[in-house]
């Protein structure tokens, strides 16, 4: 059986060289796309096992291309390596069973890429590490959905599950249901994610600290 396999690159270099990396194997038939954009067309066109985005910075445009693809129905590998990742980006993806991100800095492109992806393409599910948290802290507005008020909060400790807030006014309690809210400028469109309160407290000072535990998540045009 033939495998084709879509991939995705700016950087013409490194395209050349995933793209002879995989057709090395006379399995895989490589179809090339410099734009994204168009990555939609052409797997309505062709038949794809597998897409590879070879990108600079994976952040939360990428989801969102991810999120258009999974809602056409396309059962596909979707494997994306990236320079950088950004930590709420890959917090929104890394528990998807078919997508996998690499950081170039942990994966030579040359060497184990090619083995990693003949592996994902006969595996049910990507094999991944398990749930991990991020450090990185990330800004956004959160919305109480019985109330209507908003105020803005401090993100860190990221996972698919979900996420540490920090923030100077506000009140939130125990299963209070939330809007986190964080703008796409690139894309002029807001990611949200609806969220239950695990815990809340106040610290002597007045700063306010919330656990909250992810329910799901949209893209909304502004």
């Amino acid at each position: 059986m033939g495998y084709n396999i879509l991939l995705v690159s700016k950087d013409e270099t490194q395209g050349r060289l995933i793209a002879s990396q995989i057709a090395s194997d006379s399995h895989y038939n490589v179809f090339q796309e410099k734009n994204p954009k168009t990555v939609l067309y052409r797997m309505k066109t062709t038949t794809v096992h597998a897409l590879v985005m070879n990108i600079a910075n994976f952040n939360l445009a990428q989801v969102a291309l991810i999120d258009q693809i999974r809602a056409q129905k396309f059962k596909f590998k979707i494997i994306v390596l990236a320079d950088k990742v950004q930590p709420m980006a890959y917090a929104a993806v890394e528990d998807l069973p078919n997508v996998a991100v690499l950081g170039k800095s942990l994966i030579s492109l040359d060497r184990d890429f090619s083995g990693f992806l003949k592996r994902a393409l006969k595996q049910d599910k990507i094999k991944k590490r398990s749930t991990k948290r991020h450090s990185a802290r990330q800004t956004a507005l959160v919305k109480h959905v019985r109330t209507g008020d908003t105020f803005n909060v401090v993100m860190s400790n990221l996972s698919q599950t979900g996420a540490y807030l920090e923030f100077n006014k506000g009140h939130l309690n125990i299963n209070d249901k939330i809007q986190v809210i964080v703008p796409l400028d690139e894309l002029d469109k807001t990611h949200a994610l609806s969220a239950l309160v695990i815990w809340f407290e106040v610290s002597p000072q007045g700063q306010r600290s919330a656990g909250i535990r992810f329910i799901e998540r949209s893209f909304t045009a502004r």
